[in-house]
């Protein structure tokens, strides 16, 4: 026999369709959680870099990874813990009966996530500007910036 998904009809075993479930939550959630962690990053690689170049190694990364998938296997961990086993289920779909859980799923797994992402781009990139306006105020004029006879000006100016 043909395991169809999306057929209308779960012919597996409760547990089965459980543990896809919640293994389709925690790997969304981490992907996710792994792209605020990149935005986090970036954040303070622009506005602090100093701090960024000196505190930057490998045993963070890695906590960051380990953290990400552990929060994110604790968000989907409860669907297989029997959260899901409800008087209403019906053998022979695969849905997700909770709506509390649906509703705290969603937020802590995309809404909020998703404003912290655009909290920091947006810190970004207001950054980056400043910087950018910050070096332009700064910057020495360039040889496209020298008008003709601006150099034989100068000559002069410091002949004399």
């Amino acid at each position: 026999s043909i395991l169809q998904v999306n057929s209308g009809s779960w012919s597996l075993p409760g547990f089965v369709c459980d543990f896809y479930i919640a293994m389709d939550v925690t790997c969304s959630t981490s992907s996710i959680f792994n792209l605020v962690a990149i935005s986090i990053d970036r954040y303070i690689a622009v506005t602090q870099p100093i701090k960024y170049a000196k505190h930057r190694n490998n045993r963070r990364v890695w906590m960051t990874i380990l953290l990400v998938w552990a929060i994110s296997a604790a968000i989907g961990s409860p669907i297989v813990l029997g959260l899901n086993n409800t008087p209403n289920r019906l053998p022979d779909q695969c849905l997700f009966y909770n709506t509390d859980f649906i509703i705290y799923s969603s937020l802590s797994s995309f809404y909020i996530p998703c404003i912290i992402m655009v909290f920091l781009y947006y810190n970004i990139f207001k950054g980056l500007r400043n910087r950018a306006r910050k070096a332009r105020a700064n910057r020495k004029p360039n040889l496209v910036d020298i008008k003709p006879g601006s150099i034989i000006e100068n000559i002069a100016n410091t002949r004399r």
